[in-house]
């Protein structure tokens, strides 16, 4: 039994998942912004909104990616659908309301958004509905929900031309004189949400690194030397450490 081998049977993972063992050493974020804009290039002044998007943004971030589907599977609550022919394997959490068992809402039902992640020898991808699920302290009912998204301001004048232009964007997160709910947002990115979910999605980027070398992932486990004595096991990348 190779190395490798032995971590997926200690993480409870299927055999086929051993094409993604290695390391995630940096994660991509894809990131939109509804700008607030203060258009002051004519009388009156108008207010509008619409929708940017940040250039992808790449960071340090570290995971071991057999660990991380591992959590997912066993205690995220996600389901493990297989692999295509694109050697893509895809885990889904699907949306759904939750009894909240404290706080409160307890006892009321609570909307836990659709969650799913796309993992290929590139890395992992991270999808999720954009929603917020309580406003303000009253539960969403979701059939508009708010969206989960920041905002920025915009500030539009007049140029020396004649023609309006963007004066001044703020470098940070506001909060605007009102927000936008699904409906809404759709008709203002023009596409559909799954497009938008696949276009803002988090990327974890995986590196193919030599176990001989690199811890690519751990896992704990329990044998049983006798009906009254057990051994806690620790392995890395397979092995009793």
């Amino acid at each position: 039994m190779s190395n490798v081998q032995k971590a997926l049977e200690v993480l409870e993972l299927p055999e086929e998942l051993a094409q993604y063992d290695g390391q995630i050493q940096t994660r991509t974020e894809r990131k939109a912004w509804i700008y607030e804009t203060t258009d002051i290039s004519s009388s009156p002044t108008r207010v509008y909104y619409t929708v940017g998007y940040d250039n992808e943004k790449t960071d340090l971030f570290g995971l071991y990616p057999l660990n991380y589907i591992a959590n997912a599977v066993h205690s995220m609550g996600f389901v493990y659908e297989g692999i295509n022919e694109e050697n893509v394997a895809t885990l889904t959490k699907p949306g759904q309301f939750v009894t909240s068992p404290d706080g409160v809402h307890a006892g009321k039902p609570v909307y836990y958004v659709w969650t799913q992640m796309k993992v290929s020898e590139g890395g992992i991808d991270f999808l999720y509905e954009p929603y917020e699920t309580v406003w303000k302290g009253v539960i969403d009912d979701m059939k508009d929900p708010m969206m989960r998204v920041g905002y920025k301001a915009r500030l539009v004048k007049k140029g020396a031309d004649g023609k309006p232009f963007v004066a001044w964007t703020s470098k940070h997160a506001i909060t605007p004189k009102r927000r936008i709910r699904r409906a809404e947002f759709l008709q203002m990115i023009g596409i559909s949400m799954e497009e938008f979910i696949e276009k803002t999605r988090f990327t974890f980027n995986r590196v193919a690194t030599n176990p001989e070398t690199h811890i690519n992932n751990i896992a704990m486990d329990i044998e049983y030397l006798s009906d009254t004595q057990i051994k806690s096991v620790f392995y890395i990348n397979g092995q009793d450490a």
